[in-house]
Order: structure tokens, then sequence, then C-alpha cells
């Protein structure tokens, strides 16, 4: 990221000024936020949101969306960035050099729980002949297991289009 906005500050300084504040908002969030063993997930919401609208910005072909009723997040606490885990693994395995792609996200509240349902694209050229050799997931799943022991759920399918990641945490 830093990099990125070296090379915007003589091309283009107002989108290098935008992307830095972004940043730092960012920045302060981990270093503050994360300091509690609950954050609210408005707060956690807005943290996603700069995250993915900087990804935007650094990425060409890249596009989010996030669907959540305001008014059912209100109040909702959760552990620190577990969202971000899954939000972070969507955007890596969602880049396409060549091709547009994307990440949905959708947060709603049914039966006590919390439910976030994260969809990514495909590469339709995957770089790498490896299958999913990296430990985002199996993280996520370990951090959930030490949080919430068998009270939650979490559960991923791929097909040739997208990827999509189901969680549901108790509120």
């Amino acid at each position: 990221m830093l990099n990125s906005i070296k090379v915007l500050i003589k091309r283009e300084p107002d989108k290098a000024e935008q992307i830095t504040l972004k940043l730092s908002g960012f920045l302060r969030h981990l270093l503050y936020e994360n300091s509690s063993n609950k954050v609210y997930l408005s707060s956690e919401i807005r943290f996603l949101d700069d995250y993915l609208s900087l990804e935007k910005m650094r990425r060409d072909h890249f596009d989010y969306t996030f669907r959540y009723m305001e008014k059912d997040t209100k109040g909702i606490q959760l552990p620190p960035n577990i969202l971000l885990s899954l939000i972070e693994n969507a955007v890596k395995h969602s880049s396409d050099p060549q091709d547009d792609s994307y990440v949905d996200i959708a947060i709603h509240i049914k039966n006590e729980e919390l439910c976030i349902l994260v969809t990514n694209s495909i590469p339709k050229l995957r770089t790498s002949t490896k299958k999913d050799g990296g430990i985002g997931l199996s993280n996520i799943q370990r951090r959930l297991e030490l949080i919430y022991g068998d009270n939650y759920y979490f559960n991923s399918i791929e097909n040739a289009e997208k990827y999509i990641a189901t969680l549901k945490l108790p509120i």
C-alpha cells in the first residue's frame, strides 16, 4: 500500500492523500481496537469497508459489496478481527490480474445468530498449480474453536466461479 501511495504522490496527489487517510484509520483501528476482548460489529464493518476501499484503490478490476441492515448491527459485539481474517482470505484468493474480481459480504441476524456470508470470485487462470496451500482458513477455524468452543458454525465451499465462506456466531 505504501508503494502505491509513493507512486500516486506525483501523479495523483489527491488520491494519494485519500489513500493515506484511509490507511491511517485502518492502522489506528488495528492498534487501538485490538486491545479489547470485544468490539462493536458496526466498528468492524466500518473498518472492513475501509480495508476493502483501500484494496479497490490499489487493484484494477476489483469491486466489493457489503449487504447488511444497519439497525441489526447496533449493540452487537464480537472478538476483534474475526471478520478481517475471512475478508483478507477472500481478497487474496479473488485476485485476478486479467479479469474482474469481487468480494461480496452479507451480514444478517437470524435466530440469535450473527450470520456472515463471504463470497469471492475465483481467477479464471490460477497463478499456482498448488491447491490452497495457505493456512488462513485453518487459523480462522482454530481461533473460532478457542473463543467459541463448539458454539459456532463455519463452512466453506468452492465451485469453478466462486468461493463461499459461511460463519455463524452466537449473539
